[in-house]
């Protein structure tokens, strides 16, 4: 420092990675030669923990909704999050097959039934979740329910869906996980986080997700 380093260049490079976790521990990694460990890579729990709370009537709030579809081994999500008076409330429910949760508790990989007890995820009987028997049903109360104005969804498995509700005229959009997509909506994410403009319903799923997240930088920069 102060010989081929510039002190005050070097400086602000820290302020302006310190304004998201994934410019943070870039920094920290090359600048600081100090390798961060994963449970650290995003928000820290203590922080989602305290956006927790209840939530308002918001039957006449703007609602998007997205759906994660994950076929006969992984989770299928759906997360409504909706705007009321400059603040953001998300709800969100975990579906899985009985057959895959129970061979990953077999396997010591993931502790899926653990997040029955409180309603977080809910076990559809069989080897997968159904688009016509389990998701309509919800996306179908959702959008009675509340004004929503699209549905985002990844594109995979879930043509027949996207082409379902565009026929009852719902908007849709597709969102394949590609680092360009998700590099806004996750500093947008962290940043309300941060700032306190999230409320959450305490999915106790969610919250296991959010903790076991590491942030992923491609070659142009996007997370």
């Amino acid at each position: 420092l102060g010989i081929t380093l510039n002190v005050d260049d070097f400086r602000s490079q820290w302020e302006r990675a310190k304004r998201d976790t994934a410019s943070r521990l870039d920094f920290y990694r090359l600048k600081f030669n100090s390798w961060t460990e994963g449970q650290s890579a995003w928000i820290p729990l203590e922080r989602w923990d305290s956006c927790k709370g209840p939530m308002p009537d918001l039957t006449n709030a703007p609602t998007y909704v997205a759906v994660d579809a994950g076929g006969t081994t992984d989770l299928t999500a759906v997360v409504a999050v909706s705007v009321l008076g400059g603040r953001y409330y998300g709800r969100s429910w975990g579906l899985a097959p009985t057959a895959a949760a129970e061979e990953r508790e077999r396997q010591n990989l993931v502790p899926y039934l653990r997040f029955t007890v409180d309603g977080s995820l809910r076990l559809i009987p069989g080897d997968s979740v159904g688009i016509e028997d389990d998701l309509y049903p919800l996306l179908d109360r959702l959008i009675a329910e509340h004004d929503v104005k699209a549905l985002v969804i990844d594109p995979w498995q879930l043509r027949q869906l996207s082409q379902h509700y565009m026929k009852r005229h719902v908007t849709v959009y597709e969102f394949p996980p590609f680092h360009s997509r998700f590099n806004e909506p996750t500093t947008f994410l962290e940043r309300a986080v941060i700032e306190g403009k999230l409320t959450h319903d305490g999915n106790s799923l969610l919250r296991w997700q959010v903790g076991h997240t590491q942030l992923n930088r491609d070659g142009k920069g996007y997370v």
